[in-house]
């Protein structure tokens, strides 16, 4: 496997012979269970691709000449394990896979006894979580984070000057990744081939492979991967199955048939919506402070990193001024301004169950400007204004829903001929996003 990390980007292929096979490139090297919920990937290769996975599910998103977007979205485990993406052209007549590996960080809290107002911290490979205080009975919990292969983490206490430590086994199922591919795709009368391709932790040599409906002659080992010719035995439409086992393997059954595509991810049919509401105010001096609101929805599009959205808001903005003028009365002005707009969210920080976004966006202000004063009759204007925002919005994960705290500083203005406002300045709202899953 070669592996060339960068800031963004992790760039991984791993061609299984001479012949060049397809490049990948992922928008995030890191998978938290939990807290990630999809990966997009970019697959550099000049005809139709196929993928397979070993966990999660993948879906072609979109294609751009040699270019193919692809959306894999995590399994729902919470444990530590790594995901194989295999990924072929479709009529390649050699096994020339390219196998991209994604670890996946478990979480999970270490319940433990020490002693009393002890600062507890956990080591857990590089990584260290903590301090965190255990209660006057010397109860302690400490929330961790583990990547695939760690086993043990390290507890320190440190108690009246005193530092003791000591090494705790982590309840990390074992598991054996592997990935099935089939080529070419669909599956041609003459037959293809069949690979089974493993991180090398347990050997592919140790593999089988067995068929109904076709022959199986094997090609070629190593630690990685197995191969084999697959020949159907009937004629078109006819099933095949094939089943894929081995020491410390999970039994996988594979159905296919001849003319039929195998390995072959669907389209992705929709982008996931996100709608969000928001109550709260602004505040940008004198008469420019009152009531906000808005609703409004975002997507996250396959041609973008999994951090990025971008979405439409519609909100309301009220606010009023009530004074008396010597010798002539009272005077009231409302104005109603309703901002709709454009937004982009990134996300800068994430770590279940809090996050932190930055949102920014445009949007064009229409407003209702109302005048009412004892020494003249009632008038109404109106017109459009402009208002560029941005700012941090913290969240905190509630089952399907991302509870929000909301701060923006917004250059906002709202002009006539009888009017200078400024319904915005600092906007602050609370409120919720539904995230799903």
């Amino acid at each position: 496997m070669r592996s060339v990390p960068a800031a963004a980007l992790l760039l991984c292929a791993v061609p299984q012979t001479a012949v060049a096979a397809p490049r990948v490139v992922a928008d995030t090297s890191r998978v938290v269970l939990g807290e990630t919920d999809a990966v997009v990937l970019r697959v550099i290769a000049g005809g139709t691709l196929s993928a397979s996975v070993s966990s999660g599910s993948i879906a072609e998103a979109a294609r751009r000449g040699d270019q193919h977007t692809f959306r894999w979205t995590p399994p729902p485990l919470r444990f530590p394990a790594t995901a194989l993406l295999a990924f072929w052209e479709s009529d390649a007549a050699t096994p020339d896979v390219t196998v991209f590996t994604l670890p996946l960080w478990g979480r999970t809290t270490l319940d433990m006894d020490t002693e009393p107002g002890a600062d507890v911290r956990v080591q857990v490979g590089e990584s260290t979580f903590g301090p965190v205080k255990a209660n006057a009975k010397g109860r302690v919990r400490v929330p961790i984070e583990v990547p695939p292969g760690v086993r043990t983490a390290k507890v320190i206490a440190v108690a009246k000057g005193q530092q003791t430590s000591r090494t705790v086994p982590l309840d990390v199922p074992r598991t054996t990744p592997f990935v099935v591919a089939v080529g070419p795709d669909p599956l041609p009368g003459g037959g293809g081939w069949l690979a089974v391709l493993s991180t090398g932790e347990v050997s592919a040599r140790t593999f089988t492979a067995r068929a109904v409906g076709a022959r199986l002659s094997e090609l070629d080992r190593d630690d990685r991967r197995a191969t084999w010719t697959l020949t159907p035995t009937g004629s078109a439409g006819s099933p095949i199955e094939v089943t894929i086992d081995g020491p410390g393997l999970e039994r996988r059954v594979l159905s296919l048939a001849v003319g039929e595509r195998v390995n072959s991810p669907p389209a992705e049919s929709q982008v996931p919506i996100v709608p969000h509401a928001l109550l709260g105010g602004f505040f940008a001096g004198g008469a420019n402070t009152g009531f906000a609101a808005e609703v409004g929805a975002e997507v996250r599009p396959a041609a973008v990193p999994s951090w990025l959205s971008v979405g439409l808001d519609v909100g309301v903005r009220s606010a009023s001024l009530r004074t008396s003028l010597n010798g002539l009365g009272s005077v009231h002005s409302s104005v109603l301004a309703f901002p709709i707009g454009p937004f982009a969210r990134a996300r800068l920080y994430a770590k279940a169950p809090f996050a932190i976004d930055l949102r920014a966006g445009l949007a064009a202000l229409p407003f209702r400007h109302s005048f009412t004063a004892a020494f003249e009759q009632p008038w109404v204007e109106g017109g459009v204004g402009l208002e560029a925002a941005a700012g941090p919005e913290v969240l905190y994960r509630l089952g399907p829903m991302e509870l929000a705290l909301d701060v923006r500083g917004a250059w906002t203005v709202a002009r006539t001929a009888h009017l200078v406002a400024h319904p915005g300045g600092l906007l602050l709202t609370a409120g919720a996003r539904y995230v799903g899953r």
